[in-house]
């Protein structure tokens, strides 16, 4: 007989597998998710929840960075949107 969690640990392997075969994910996140298969699964999740922020913070701040640079940019330099309008 199957438990609950046999079953639970099954799904997280097939949606993996999933992401893995998907063609629009990553090079980077595929061999990531196949390493992390042959780690202590608590340990990695660890590590991801780690990553997780420090990414989170680096996209914040460059995100930032960014609307900083474009508010910075006079508008007679921002290119034209509609190359055919008079407006």
């Amino acid at each position: 007989m199957t438990t609950e969690p046999e079953v639970a640990l099954k799904i997280a392997d097939a949606q993996i597998a999933w992401v893995c075969q998907h063609p629009g994910t990553s090079g980077w996140l595929k061999a990531t998710l196949r390493e992390a298969l042959a780690g202590d699964p608590v340990a990695i999740a660890n590590d991801v929840e780690l990553l997780h922020h420090l990414l989170q913070a680096r996209a914040t701040a460059w995100v930032r960075h960014q609307l900083d640079q474009a508010q910075a940019t006079p508008r007679a330099h921002w290119p034209d949107r509609n190359p055919g309008s008079t407006a």
